[in-house]
Parts: C-alpha cells; structure tokens; sequence
C-alpha cells in the first residue's frame, strides 16, 4: 500500500492520513507496530459502526469481484489473483479517486444516522 501511496498520490514527505475500522485484525499488535514504525502515517479515530464509510472496502469489492473460487484454491493462485487485481486498480486510479469522492456524503449519511450503518 505504502509504494502505491507514494507514487501516485502523495510523495514523501507528505503526511498521509489513513482510515480502518475497528476490526481486530486492524488493531491486532503487528498492525499497531507497523504504524508505530511509518510515523508519516496518521491514523484517524473511526467510530465502532463506522467500517462501511471506508472507501478501502470498494476496493475490496473490485478485487473480489473477478475472483474464481473454483479456479483460485491455493494460496498462491489467490496471491498471483491479488497482484492481478491490484495492478489493475493502480492502472485506473479514478475508481479509487470515485470512491474517496464519496466520503462528504458517506459522512453525511452516518451524521444523519447518529453513527450507525448507512447505505453505502
């Protein structure tokens, strides 16, 4: 994630502000280590029902979508489809652009919800 950042959105040494939800896989220790060690990243304070205001699950949703559960059943062919996928995304940067454009009315909707789930 970190490369990609950087070489297509904000060079070094900008400031990167970056948004998760409270999922214990995001707040395991290695994670909270990790962001120790890269202090140019600022992580934001999420609400505990915040997680569908993240524009990283659409990408998620776009790698997913071409997934062949059939087809992809070893780690390594979900990896190789992964890199695929993720290639394709860095090549097309307004889909990401599209979803992060959304956050004012993302934000919005949650406000107008009193922080929990909104449609998105």
């Amino acid at each position: 994630m970190l490369p990609s950042v950087r070489s297509y959105l904000l060079p070094y040494p900008e400031r990167i502000v970056f948004v998760q939800d409270r999922c214990p896989v995001h707040t395991a220790r290695v994670v909270r280590q990790w962001f120790n060690e890269h202090q140019e990243i600022q992580l934001l304070d999420w609400p505990l029902k915040g997680c569908d205001m993240n524009p990283i699950e659409d990408v998620w949703a776009l790698m997913v979508n071409g997934w062949e559960p059939s087809e992809e059943r070893t780690r390594q062919a979900l990896l190789h489809h992964t890199q695929q996928e993720w290639e394709l995304l860095r090549r097309n940067p307004q889909l990401i652009a599209k979803s992060v454009e959304s956050m004012l009315k993302r934000l919005q909707e949650v406000i107008r919800m009193e922080g929990g789930w909104s449609s998105y």
